[in-house]
This record gives C-alpha cells, structure tokens and sequence, in this order.
C-alpha cells in the first residue's frame, strides 16, 4: 500500500473514533489504564511518521494524541525480538517522539498469541514494551451476526460495535480468517445508515486486514475495492451534508439578519449581509434573491470592496 493511500486511510475519520478505539484497548489489557490518554488532539498516521522509512518497514496505524504516539498492528505470527525492520522503523519513531517529548506505545492485536505483555530492549535509548492483544476470547461469528440482525431490522449501529465488527477476523470463528475477512467486509458493505465517520473508521482497519491477511491476488483486490468505493461514497456524502449545511446556515443567517434589520434599519442590514456574502464568493445574483438588494446594487458594493 502506498503512502499516499495510508495517509488517506482515515482521513474522514473523526477522531472520537480513534479514542473509542482506545478506550476498547484499555478494557482489553488492563496494563494500558496506567497511560495517559487524555487529549484534546488525535491525529491518524501523521505524514512524517509514515514516511520515515517506507522501503524498509511500514505499521499499520499509527494515531499522534497530546502526550503519547500510539502504533497499532495487526499479525498472525509470534511478536519476535529480532524483527529488524520492525524495530529500526520503531527507532526512528521514538527519535521522532522525542524531538516532542512524547512516549509511544506498540501495541500488537494478534491471532497467534494470548493477551500478555512483551518488553524487548534493543539498547539503552530503546526499550519497547509490547502489549499484545488476543481478540480470541470474542465471538466473530455472534459479532457479525449481531450486526447483520440490526442492519435487518434498521436498528442503529453504535461506534463500538462497528469497530468490533472491523475486528472480527481476529476473534474466534468458524470460518478460516480469509473466508471471516470476507464475510466481514460484506457485512460492512451492507452498513449504509451509521455514522459516516465511523464507519469510515470500520473501513479503514478493515482495508489494512484485507491488505495484509489476504494472500490471493484477485480476491484481495475485490475485498480492497469494495471498501474502497464505500470510503469514497461516504466522502461524497459527507461533502454533500456539508455543503448543504453550508447553504442553510447562509440561508438562516441571512434570514436572521434581515428579521433583525426590519426592527434596527432593514436597509443597512442588508448591506453588511451583502457585503459579508461577497466575502464569501457568494455570487451576486444569489445575494439579490436573498438580500432583496438589486444586482447593480450588490456589483456596486462588489467595487468598493475590491473583489
């Protein structure tokens, strides 16, 4: 996977998203409870951190909050001491951490080991202390199965149960993980009414499951594209609300103007409305319909202000 299509990974994914992903982390292993995840600020996959070495070694989600850098990956081999691309991508995150002064945290969701903690320490400056996360003791099966009932009966889906679905194919199942992968995936893609952010989320962990645990060539492709095109939908959709909230809020802002401008002076309120409009690259025609200004009037106004 490419740079550019990790940065974008998440990039419509709110970053309540990233925390509830945290505070599930936390109830997993209670040894997470003794890091300080308070922070007004969660940023996924920061651009310098996941350049820092793409031929040598690339982890799977990395979220930058205030006082901690926390990398999240997925595997379904035993964590082992001497992964040398691992760590020599990890020393240069702790170089980068402490130009900022901020700890980080690896943690490991895997399917080859049980809950536990693993410290390695590869020289003075660089000791990792690893927690590994076993989702085996989970249902994947019920999980999907629960979500498929709420899509059926049009019942909302909550953050949570998004994310744990993303994670299905790390708990246990019936299924192979290839074929849990997919029953996944197309679970998701029959998620259409939950939160835009959040599902995207879901998407996104997904797709990086889908890329790493998939190893037939055609069918990884199909999964990736479905979810994919979801991503991309629910971009649009979330551009479409915001333009559409864009248009209303003039709307009731111009319509909240020009009630107050009767009472203090309709005509001069229509004028700083205009005048604040324009600033927007609102065009003149759709300020006359609004404003109830005439054309010449607001082109007038459009000289004196330079635009």
């Amino acid at each position: 996977m490419s740079n550019q299509a990790e940065d974008k990974l998440f990039k419509y994914a709110a970053k309540e998203d990233g925390f509830s992903f945290i505070n599930l982390i936390e109830e997993l292993n209670s040894d997470m409870k003794k890091y300080d995840f308070e922070s007004e600020n969660l940023i996924f996959n920061p651009t310098e951190l996941i350049e820092l070495d793409p031929t040598v070694y690339k982890s799977d989600m990395i979220m930058e909050l205030d006082n901690i850098i926390v990398i999240t990956e997925f595997q379904s081999t035993v964590v082992k001491k001497f992964d040398e691309k691992r760590y020599r991508l990890y020393t240069a995150i702790v170089d980068y951490a402490k130009q900022n002064n901020k700890p980080i945290l690896l943690i490991v969701f895997s399917t080859a080991e049980k809950t536990k903690i693993k410290q390695y320490k590869l020289n003075k400056d660089c000791v990792f202390t690893i927690p590994i996360i076993s989702l085996k003791d989970f249902d994947g099966d019920e999980i999907i199965n629960n979500i498929e009932n709420k899509i059926k009966n049009n019942t909302k889906i909550t953050r949570r149960e998004l994310i744990y679905l993303s994670l299905a194919p790390f708990m246990s199942s019936r299924n192979p993980l290839d074929e849990q992968i997919e029953k996944t995936v197309q679970t998701l893609n029959k998620v259409r009414n939950s939160i835009g952010s959040t599902k995207n989320f879901a998407f996104g962990i997904e797709f990086l499951i889908v890329d790493k645990f998939i190893n037939e060539t055609s069918r990884r492709k199909r999964l990736r594209n479905i979810l994919r095109d979801n991503m991309r939908l629910m971009e649009e959709y979330g551009q479409e609300r915001y333009d559409e909230g864009y248009e209303k809020g003039i709307k009731k802002g111009i319509e909240k103007g020009i009630e107050k401008g009767h009472a203090e002076g309709a005509n001069n309120e229509k004028w700083k409305i205009a005048k604040s409009l324009l600033t927007r690259n609102i065009s003149p025609e759709d300020i006359a319909i609004s404003t109830k200004l005439s054309i010449e009037e607001i082109k007038q106004l459009n000289t004196q202000t330079g635009k």
